[in-house]
C-alpha cells in the first residue's frame, strides 16, 4: 500500500508497484490528461506517466483514493481563517454582544476524548503519554490530576 507519492520505490519499478496498486485511480486520472495506460512503454513514456501521476491535481482519483485526503487545499484553509477572522472582527466591532461566531467548521475528525485514569495508565506500562496529539483540555485535566489540583 502506498501512502506517499513522494517516498515510493525510484525508477520504474516503483512506478509499476504504484500503478498495480492503484490501477483503476490512476487510469481515470491519465485518461482525463488524454493519456492511455495501456500506451505505457509505447507511445508514453514512463517519465511522462510519473509526472501526470505526481504533479496531479490535488482532487484526483488518486489522492482522492488515499488514507486522509480532503477536499480542502491549503488555500481553503486560509479562506477559512480569514473567514472566522472577519466574523470575530464584525463581532467585536458591533460592541461584542450577542453570541461570539463559532470557527467555520473544518474536514477533520474530532478528537477522542480520553480519560485521565487512561493515560495515566498508559503511561505507567508505555512511559508515553497515548503515542497521538492529545487535545489540550484533556492533558491539562490529566496534568491536574497527576499533581493534585483540585477545581
Amino acid at each position: 500500500m502506498v501512502r506517499s507519492f513522494g517516498n515510493v520505490l525510484g525508477g520504474i519499478r516503483g512506478l509499476y508497484r504504484l500503478i498495480e496498486e492503484n490501477r483503476p485511480a490512476i487510469r481515470y486520472d491519465l485518461l482525463q490528461a488524454g493519456i492511455s495506460l495501456d500506451d505505457l512503454g509505447f507511445d508514453v513514456s514512463w517519465t511522462d506517466v510519473w509526472a501526470a501521476i505526481r504533479w496531479g491535481p490535488h482532487d484526483s482519483a488518486l489522492r482522492r483514493s488515499q488514507p486522509g485526503w480532503t477536499p480542502w487545499t491549503e488555500e481553503t484553509y486560509i479562506q477559512a481563517l480569514i473567514f472566522d477572522q472577519l466574523a470575530l472582527l464584525t463581532h467585536a466591532m458591533g460592541g461584542g454582544k450577542g453570541r461570539r461566531p463559532k470557527p467555520l467548521p473544518r474536514p477533520q475528525p474530532p478528537l477522542e476524548r480520553i480519560e485521565p485514569k487512561e493515560l495515566e495508565k498508559n503511561w505507567a506500562q508505555t512511559g508515553v503519554i497515548g503515542g497521538e496529539p492529545q487535545d489540550l483540555a484533556v492533558m491539562k485535566e490529566w496534568m491536574e490530576a497527576k499533581n493534585g489540583v483540585r477545581r
